[in-house]
């Protein structure tokens, strides 16, 4: 779906999951906070596969038109997304807030992330924010205290070993 770059409403992401999970939300197959989690980690996916000739370089070499195509490409991608309107209680309790993928690109800008350079996400949730390191070519340190979400980074970032993903109780 992201791949087409037709929008994924909350009623055609509700179908999708609904079919793969033989059930509705509803019925307690899967939760809208699942939901979410997917649609981060394909974006991680995703960012990965394609983003990396548009989003990633050293930034002292990319020109200011190549920062404005990338924030442009991200903002597009991001309007083509359901928000994330239901909160579960763990959003709550973990106070997970999930970065906009121009956000993500911005911090990354900012920083001057570049090969050789090592970022240390305190709060990685999905991989949102570090996949934009990545990109630059940095060495990542990733933090997470929900256990779902250290499983995800864990297989989104295979090449970190699992005392890099640290956790806190």
């Amino acid at each position: 779906m992201l791949a087409s770059r037709s929008p994924i409403t909350s009623a055609n992401f509700s179908k999708l999951m609904s079919c793969q999970f033989d059930g509705t939300d509803a019925q307690g197959r899967w939760s809208w906070k699942d939901a979410y989690e997917a649609l981060e980690v394909g974006l991680v996916l995703y960012l990965r596969q394609h983003g990396k000739d548009l989003l990633a370089g050293d930034s002292e070499a990319l020109l200011q038109a190549d920062r404005h195509q990338a924030l442009q490409w991200l903002s597009e991608l991001q309007a083509k997304l359901p928000t994330h309107t239901r909160r579960s209680e763990d959003s709550y309790l973990y106070q997970q807030f999930s970065t906009p993928l121009p956000m993500g690109y911005a911090v990354s800008r900012a920083a001057q992330l570049r090969s050789g350079d090592t970022v240390l996400e305190p709060s990685a949730g999905n991989g949102l924010l570090a996949i934009f390191a990545e990109l630059a070519g940095a060495r990542i340190i990733l933090n997470e205290i929900h256990g779902g979400r250290r499983r995800n980074l864990r297989e989104l970032f295979p090449d970190i070993t699992p005392k890099s993903v640290l956790s806190c109780s």
